[in-house]
């Protein structure tokens, strides 16, 4: 498992269709887990933004965790309560334009090993095509 840093899908034979993608991968929680020498150094209010999204972040996934006890019949706080000390992680993807698409995907078929995944599109992302 991939627990930070960058990373980008290489193939292994010439016919393997790979992600297209690059990737950020940052541990969140505990605080104590997080590798920060595998954070870029720039922009220089990275951390800063993403300390303040990691809080956010934190307490969506323990109302997210709430409402799912409810929802199952239990108590409230019976979910969160089993994750006393939560594990979180942010990927952040960045999807290149491609001459050839059809020998690329997006993401590949995959399930995500977590209790719950929240995702944040931002389809205002600016680039330019050279």
């Amino acid at each position: 498992m991939h627990l930070g840093g960058y990373d980008r899908p290489y193939p292994v034979t010439e016919d393997q269709m790979v992600d297209w993608s690059d990737s950020l991968m940052f541990r969140l929680f505990p605080v104590l887990a997080r590798k920060l020498k595998l954070w870029p150094n720039k922009p220089a209010e990275l951390k800063v933004v993403v300390e303040a999204y990691s809080v956010k972040i934190g307490n969506v996934s323990r109302r997210l965790l709430g409402s799912l006890s409810l929802i199952m019949g239990m108590d409230s706080n019976d979910l969160p309560d089993l994750y006393k000390e939560m594990q979180i992680s942010m990927r952040v993807n960045y999807y290149h334009v491609c001459c050839e698409p059809e020998k690329v995907m997006g993401m590949s078929p995959h399930s995500d090993a977590t209790t719950i995944t929240i995702l944040l599109q931002d389809n205002n992302i600016n680039y330019t095509l050279t």
